[in-house]
Order: structure tokens, then C-alpha cells, then sequence
């Protein structure tokens, strides 16, 4: 069950490319990062219930756009396309069909912020996805 952030990240980054709106990085991506962007890391929570197999992965998709190049509008523009996505009624078959022995059964606990860092149009979206490692029928 380790590898569950990782999946619920892959499966939300193929997601967004998908979509063909903005370059997506994983969290721990070490490549250069272009402007605009959508960021995607998953961490981990807690099992549940306890000896199931499930978790709940925190997940975060943060968009950034730069001030000088973009305004507020656009910005917003694009994250409602972005995190959009993960607004849909069936975001968790969407997500369990991207990555094999993964099954999102849902998500709770879902939370926006909008900030402006260093000259930067900052939008991040942060839910507990309910995962398990292994591929439901």
C-alpha cells in the first residue's frame, strides 16, 4: 500500500494531460517547471478502517500562473478547467481506470485556496481520496 500516493498522482496527472490545458509536474519532479502550470502530489493518511487495506491519500493540484504573463481572470479561467476535472460525478472511475491494481472509491474533505506568491497566480485544491491498491470489478 505503499505505492499509493504515487498511483493516486500518476492516475490524477494523466488526468489533467488528458485534458491538454496546462503541463503537469508530479511533486517531486525534478524537471524545469514552465509557467503555466498544474503541480500534482499525493501523501499518504491513514488506513480505513484499520486492517482493510484502504486509505484516505491526501491529494493537492495546485495551478500557477505568472502574474506578469496572465491575469486573475485567465488564471481563474484555467483552473476552473483544471481542478474542474475533479469536480465530476464519476472522477472516481475516471481515476481508477488510468493506473492497474488501483480503485478510488471517493473522496471528502475538499479545500481551495488562492494566493499570490512571488509574482504568481497560486490555486490549489486539496481532497482525502479513498483508495485501495488493487483493482475492483
Amino acid at each position: 500500500m505503499l505505492d499509493l500516493p504515487q498511483k493516486l498522482e500518476t492516475a490524477a496527472k494523466a488526468l489533467i494531460d488528458g485534458a491538454g490545458l496546462v503541463t503537469v509536474f508530479t511533486g517531486l519532479s525534478a524537471d524545469e517547471q514552465v509557467t503555466p502550470r498544474a503541480i500534482v502530489s499525493a501523501m499518504t493518511g491513514r488506513e480505513q478502517p484499520q486492517g482493510s487495506g484502504n486509505f484516505m491519500v491526501d491529494l493537492v493540484v495546485q495551478v500557477l500562473s505568472k502574474a506578469d504573463d496572465s491575469t486573475i481572470e485567465e488564471h481563474r479561467a484555467l483552473c476552473i478547467s483544471t481542478i474542474g476535472l475533479f469536480m465530476q460525478d464519476d472522477i472516481a472511475s475516471q481515476l481508477s481506470s488510468i493506473v492497474p491494481d488501483f480503485h478510488v472509491f471517493g473522496f471528502t474533505n475538499r479545500t481551495h485556496r488562492e494566493v499570490i506568491e512571488d509574482r504568481a497566480w497560486v490555486t490549489e485544491f486539496t481532497a482525502e481520496f479513498y483508495c485501495a491498491g488493487l483493482a475492483l470489478v
